[in-house]
């Protein structure tokens, strides 16, 4: 998910300003507050979710990444086919329909960070949970930051022939498709989840923990 996740970072500003006509002002205001908003609203709704359903079973932890991503993933694709120019007005303000896709994209899509960073700590012990973190960081950034934006703008530059300022569009919505393999991944990765904490001699989450 992170290859295409940094490719939109990087690109996302440029796909505001070539296909819904922003300013480089405008495309930075609304990136900034869909990250602030979306992003912050999917990190803590992600844990509250997860602290409450961990009760039920162990698979939680990852099926709520999961489940954030495939819901990501039709919300992604109707961000990059939106017309350009398409608004709705909220009171006195016109706001731009990839806008507000943005922000509902931004917080189903960070609702994998914070459980996926408590299932890796829970699976090594309290001794090594600052190196397990650490190597799923750097992971995360070596394959997302190095291969991301090289890819989004190598596809947009392949494209430029036949779509020109659209190209970059189409890049991110072709790349969008990495986000239903990152929720079908973390819906496998929840099934074995509860036989990997108990191979790792952990205990597992009972109702009582939480009383």
């Amino acid at each position: 998910f992170n290859i295409f996740g940094y490719a939109a970072a990087i690109w996302k500003p440029a796909f505001f300003m070539r296909s819904h006509g922003m300013t480089m002002v405008e495309a930075g205001s609304w990136l900034g507050i869909g990250v602030a908003i979306g992003g912050i609203t999917g990190s803590m709704l992600s844990g509250f979710i997860v602290d409450r359903l961990r009760v039920r079973g162990e698979v939680w932890q990852l099926r709520v990444p999961a489940i954030g991503f495939l819901l990501a993933f039709p919300l992604f694709i109707s961000m990059y086919l939106l017309p350009g120019g398409t608004a709705v007005q909220i009171g006195g303000l016109r706001v731009p329909g990839v806008a507000l896709l943005s922000i509902l994209t931004g917080m189903m899509s960070a609702m994998w960070a914070g459980p996926a960073f408590g299932a890796a700590a829970r699976l090594v012990r309290p001794n090594q949970r600052a190196q397990a973190t650490a190597m799923l960081v750097v992971i995360i950034n070596v394959i997302g930051s190095a291969l991301g934006p090289v890819l989004g703008g190598v596809v947009s530059d392949l494209l430029a022939g036949n779509f020109g300022a659209e190209s970059l569009r189409i890049s991110l919505l072709s790349l969008s498709v990495l986000t239903l393999l990152g929720g079908w991944l973390f819906w496998r990765a929840a099934n074995h989840y509860p036989d990997d904490l108990a191979r790792a001699g952990l205990p597992q989450t009972d109702a009582a923990s939480y009383e």
